[in-house]
């Protein structure tokens, strides 16, 4: 069954899809009906995006031993620097045969 998007009253559509439709538009709920339909889609908050990138920053900055001006200049702990370090995924190593994974995370 198709559906003319055209001639679609956003009050039609399922409480969500309605919600997105009013505040960023009907091609933008089309998008997201034709694009992303059926699959359950995180929206992470501004504050998240910030420190992910925040600890991006820091991750790709640390030498080893700046976590202190690390720490001053991104706003966190001495602590928070060390333990995000400490934590951070491993990259996978090369196997034995010689030939590297091509699944390295960074």
């Amino acid at each position: 069954m198709e559906i003319d998007w055209n001639a679609l009253d956003p009050q039609q559509l399922p409480e969500d899809l309605r919600e997105i439709a009013m505040d960023c538009g009907l091609d933008v709920a089309r998008y997201l009906v034709e694009t992303w339909g059926g699959t359950m889609l995180y929206v992470p908050t501004l504050y998240n995006l910030k420190k992910q990138r925040r600890d991006r920053l820091i991750l790709d900055a640390f030498d080893g031993r700046n976590a202190g001006e690390l720490a001053a200049a991104m706003g966190v702990s001495r602590r928070y620097v060390a333990k995000l370090v400490r934590t951070r995924p491993t990259p996978r190593l090369a196997c034995r045969s010689g030939t590297a994974s091509e699944d390295v995370t960074t």
